[in-house]
């Protein structure tokens, strides 16, 4: 997510690299493209790094960590288990438990291998606690 650009988004997808230099195009759903627009515009954005610690400088990994961190925080979750990587744990949870098929699932995260992915669900959470839709309801309210 720090590295994202705005001409990685387009037509509705992502297009970005992933762990072990791995490229991923996923679908973006159309509420999170809103919302990627809007924070475009708020941001006076029209190239270059999406996230930005400066004009023109995008965030560190480290500060996108420190962000949900903080989110989470003020969400009433514990910090020490807030991290990015647990909110991509918690979206795959989410979907899961919502019916979207493993394969999906895998190439939804860029896993290469199911078996991955399948790891991930075994730390299977209630929708309603899991991090990522705690951050999403406290976006939400703002």
């Amino acid at each position: 997510i720090a590295a994202l650009r705005v001409d990685d988004i387009q037509n509705g997808t992502v297009t970005a690299k992933v762990k072990g230099g791995k490229q991923l195009t996923v679908g973006v759903p159309e509420w999170l493209q809103r919302e990627a627009v809007e924070w475009m515009s708020f941001a006076n954005i029209a190239e270059g790094p999406l996230l930005l610690r400066i004009p023109g400088v995008a965030m560190s990994p480290d500060m996108v960590h420190g962000a949900v961190k903080r989110l989470a925080t003020r969400a009433g979750i514990d910090g020490k288990k807030a991290t990015p990587h647990a909110i991509r744990r918690s979206y795959l949870t989410i979907l899961s438990m919502r019916g979207v098929d493993l394969g999906e699932l895998q190439r939804a995260v860029g896993h290469s291998s199911q078996s991955t992915t399948e790891r991930y669900l075994k730390a299977a959470r209630t929708a309603e606690s899991a991090p990522g839709e705690r951050l999403k309801d406290l976006l939400d309210s703002q």
